[in-house]
């Protein structure tokens, strides 16, 4: 009887341990606590650079670069667009941790996948530091800490490295409360291969001033990237069928006035 009382009593405080703890999310088997305020380097990739070793490498490499209160998010769907799952290598799912995070998201939304998910993600604080960048570029060491003191510095601005262009493959960054009303827009299909140019209407529409932040005095359209290294990745054949599709601009023309368009009604920020 008295081991029957002692298991009672043990089981009621786990109990009490377990609902006294604070609620998190999982993401990916790592659990995420709410309310970490900080800088989040955010991306996406596709299937076919998940599983391949340079992408692994260069994985490592941006992680490394990482400060004390910055981390990398990786938003990644169960499945692309093409239909083809994601396959997240077990080396992949190894660096997780504080610096790392891989967000499974629900839907492949193109490019800008490596900005929305993060967005939505209630456990990233609306005063967070958000920063977007490209899956396939080898950046310089001193870019994510360029940008976030940019941002800190003007927190009510878009900061973009080397000039005022907003291209996610150079980076830039925004504190996430200013830009997380473009989650209430009406994307259309056209701008699903131009992230970049959401984002610029985006900013336009907001009246979003855009900092531009040199790299050690560089101003040229490549100043963050290890251009050498970068260029060595291999032949990717998205990028061979964007080229194959031709006439961008049309695309970004299109995806821009189809914007505004579906999207009359004003946007408010977060206060």
């Amino acid at each position: 009887f008295s081991i029957i009382i002692i298991i009672i009593i043990i089981f009621i405080i786990l109990f009490l341990l377990l609902k006294s703890g604070k609620k998190g999310t999982y993401i990916s088997g790592k659990k995420m606590a709410d309310g970490q305020k900080g800088t989040y380097i955010t991306m996406t990739t596709i299937p076919e650079r998940l599983t391949n070793d340079w992408f692994y490498n260069n994985l490592q490499r941006t992680i490394s670069l990482l400060s004390e209160n910055q981390t990398l998010v990786i938003n990644i769907p169960r499945i692309s667009s093409k239909k083809i799952l994601y396959n997240i290598p077990p080396k992949i799912k190894n660096l997780q941790g504080k610096k790392f995070i891989i967000n499974n998201c629900e839907k492949d939304e193109g490019p800008i996948t490596k900005i929305l998910p993060t967005l939505r993600n209630s456990k990233i604080p609306d005063e967070s530091i958000i920063i977007v960048c490209d899956d396939d570029i080898v950046y310089k060491k001193n870019t994510f800490n360029l940008l976030e003191n940019s941002i800190l510095k003007n927190p009510d601005c878009v900061s973009s490295m080397c000039n005022i262009a907003v291209q996610g493959f150079k980076t830039f960054g925004f504190t996430k409360k200013i830009v997380k009303p473009i989650l209430n827009i009406n994307i259309p299909t056209s701008c699903f291969r131009v992230d970049d140019d959401v984002m610029d209407w985006y900013f336009k529409k907001m009246k979003l001033k855009i900092i531009p932040v040199p790299y050690e005095g560089n101003t040229e359209w490549h100043c963050t990237l290890n251009k050498e290294t970068t260029d060595g990745h291999p032949d990717w054949t998205e990028l061979n069928e964007d080229e194959e599709n031709g006439d961008r601009a049309r695309y970004q023309k299109t995806c821009k006035n189809e914007l505004s368009i579906n999207n009359t009604a004003p946007l408010h920020a977060l206060s």
